[in-house]
């Protein structure tokens, strides 16, 4: 009996140690072994192995020795001095003096619950620990995500903002040569009032006439206009003659309208026509004396190599020689005192009997627009 009580208190003594040494330190294989094998000892209670539980022991003790020689050798390739006691191995009869003292179950049961509770609440730290850094990662990632987002929303708004100040600055320029452009017709517009009125075509310029046109529209507020039952009939009739009759003067106005746009049309035709005559001329004046100078010149080659030719003979020239060369030198004098010839003196009439014909024309047309139609055209 005292072998039996000697190991069971050994094995009690084992766990305690085991677990008091593995807590501060991660678990070995053999130590996880070796707590499940002696939980399964304690569960099953009187159902102990008494040779079992000593070969646990003897199995235990050389791994203790095993470490603790370890350590040394650690200790002295570190250089640090061992102040503890010598390593001895443990001795086979300690394992008798201890057979008296008692196996206290109880204890071993409370140290293996404590130490299941402790490596549960590791386990739950550690899965604790694996939820918050799979959270965090999910927080960097959408950290990430609404940067880009974020990026990519300020790149959008700046190139809107950009977009929407180049539409600006094109409307502000468009504006500007729309003003421009509404000023130069404006001023067109007046230079054009500004001439009809001085050639006639509009009597009265437009202040003036919308001067008018205010008197009579005071005149015709001034007046009361009084309405019998007897002129009723003949009022109507009066100002339906009156529409006719003013229907009829705007068709004829206006038919005189395009009497006088088709007369300008035909002048910008006739203008074109002699424009084309005189260029034509022009070309024709060019060739002819281009034509003219060339004679000239080979006339005076001709000439200054008969003279060369007479100079370089000892003989004096003859009679027929000297009357051939004054002849020559005297058809070039005419050819350069020549009067145009009747060609440029034609083209020359028909140009002036052709702007004469259209100032004629133009004295024709001037003033043909009466003071009653006036008030259409403006």
């Amino acid at each position: 009996m005292t072998e039996p009580a000697s190991a069971e208190v050994k094995v009690a003594a084992v766990s305690q140690q085991s677990t008091e040494e593995m807590l501060p330190r991660e678990k070995t294989a053999e130590e996880k072994s070796m707590l499940d094998r002696l939980n399964t000892i304690h569960d099953d209670g009187e159902k102990i192995d008494k040779t079992l539980i000593a070969k646990l022991v003897d199995s235990y003790d050389g791994l203790k020795v095993q470490e603790d020689e370890f350590i040394c050798m650690l200790k002295k390739l570190a250089g640090i001095e061992d102040s503890a006691p010598a390593v001895t191995a443990p001795k086979k009869e300690s394992t008798k003096n201890d057979a008296d003292e008692d196996f206290d179950y109880e204890e071993a049961h409370k140290t293996l619950g404590e130490a299941e509770k402790m490596a549960e609440q590791a386990s739950a730290a550690a899965s604790i620990n694996q939820q918050l850094q799979t959270q965090i990662a999910l927080n960097q990632q959408k950290k990430s995500a609404l940067a880009h987002v974020h990026n990519n929303k300020s790149q959008q708004k700046g190139q809107e903002a950009s977009k929407a100040l180049q539409e600006v600055e094109f409307s502000k320029l468009k504006l500007a040569s729309e003003s421009e452009s509404v000023d130069r017709k404006q001023r067109q517009l007046e230079r054009l009032r500004k001439e009809a009125a001085k050639r006639g075509y509009i009597g009265k310029t437009g202040d003036q006439q919308n001067k008018s046109d205010k008197k009579r529209v005071e005149e015709l507020l001034v007046k009361p206009v009084v309405v019998s039952a007897g002129q009723e009939d003949s009022e109507v009739k009066a100002a339906d003659t009156v529409e006719h009759s003013k229907d009829f003067k705007k068709d004829e106005f206006h038919a005189r309208i395009s009497e006088r746009f088709a007369a300008f049309e035909a002048r910008k035709q006739r203008m074109r026509q002699l424009r084309s005559r005189l260029n034509q001329f022009e070309e024709q004046k060019m060739d002819d004396a281009y034509g003219q100078a060339i004679d000239r010149l080979q006339n005076l080659t001709t000439l200054r190599k008969q003279l060369e030719s007479m100079q370089a003979a000892e003989t004096p020239p003859s009679s027929e020689s000297v009357k051939a060369l004054s002849e020559e030198v005297n058809q070039l004098a005419d050819v350069s005192s020549s009067s145009p010839s009747s060609r440029e003196k034609s083209n020359v009439n028909e140009f002036h009997s052709s702007k004469k014909s259209s100032q004629e024309l133009d004295s024709a047309e001037d003033g043909s627009v009466t003071t009653d139609e006036v008030g259409y055209f403006t």
